[in-house]
């Protein structure tokens, strides 16, 4: 008969998150920081290359609410609290990533009801944008994941 320390000892040893849903949160943080850096780029065009820009396209992002930049700005920088959270084994780290899969969808649901984004953006791009939506939810989801299996505290 096993004893209650070797059972309490596999107990523990299975809580711990695997090494491969750990480095899929390290993905998922890298990808944050590159759309951090587009989602910085985007903001800080200057009069010239607003005015470089086909008359469509800059009216499109001229018309941007700020509400809908605040929202994409808010999950991105929340997304990078979570997983970071996460990847320390934090339970409130999922909360975060949450408030980020609200904002983008906020954001992309905007662009969707303008409807200027299917003309002026090209395919690529906006293939980009729907994996990346993807992405956001897989990682809230996998973060569930991660706390029913008792990986997060």
């Amino acid at each position: 008969m096993p004893s209650s320390d070797s059972v309490l000892e596999k107990d523990l040893s299975t809580r711990k998150m695997p090494n491969g849903i750990r480095l899929l949160f390290i993905v998922f943080l890298l990808f944050n920081f590159f759309w951090i850096y587009i989602y910085y780029i985007a903001n800080r065009l200057t009069e010239a290359q607003i005015a470089a820009m086909p008359e469509q396209g800059r009216a499109l992002y001229l018309d941007i609410p700020e509400w809908v930049m605040i929202a994409g700005g808010i999950g991105l920088v929340s997304s990078v609290i979570g997983l970071t959270l996460v990847l320390f084994g934090k339970r409130t780290g999922i909360w975060f990533l949450l408030i980020t899969l609200i904002g983008v969808l906020l954001r992309d649901g905007w662009f969707i009801y303008d409807g200027r984004v299917w003309e002026l953006i090209p395919k690529q791009s906006l293939i980009l944008s729907s994996i990346s939506v993807v992405i956001f939810i897989m990682q809230f989801l996998i973060a569930l994941y991660a706390s029913n299996k008792k990986w997060l505290k």
